[in-house]
C-alpha cells in the first residue's frame, strides 16, 4: 500500500469495512495490525516479498526431501 504501517491499516480498515478482501504483500502491517485487520474482514499476505518467497521456498525444498545449505540471492552478481 505504502510501506507505512500505520497509514495502510486506515486505508486497509476502509477497504475493508467495504467488504473488499484484502491480499498484502507487507510484512510489517502484518506484524503490527494484521491480526487486528484480520478480525474485521478477509485479510491475507502473498509472498511477493523475498524474504516470504525465500521461505515458501525453502519449506518445500525439504518436503522434497532435501536440506538446503544456504538461502540467499545472487542479484548483486547480476551483470544487468
Amino acid at each position: 500500500c505504502s510501506g507505512d504501517p500505520v497509514y495502510a491499516t486506515k486505508v486497509l480498515s476502509e477497504v475493508i469495512v467495504a467488504g473488499i478482501p484484502v491480499i498484502t504483500m507487507d510484512s510489517e502491517l502484518q506484524i503490527t495490525t494484521g491480526s487486528w485487520l484480520s478480525k474485521k474482514g478477509l485479510i491475507t499476505e502473498a509472498e511477493g516479498d523475498q524474504p516470504g518467497s525465500i521461505a515458501v521456498l525453502y519449506k518445500d525444498v525439504l518436503a522434497m526431501g532435501f536440506e538446503p545449505l544456504v538461502l540467499g540471492n545472487i542479484k548483486g552478481f547480476l551483470n544487468h
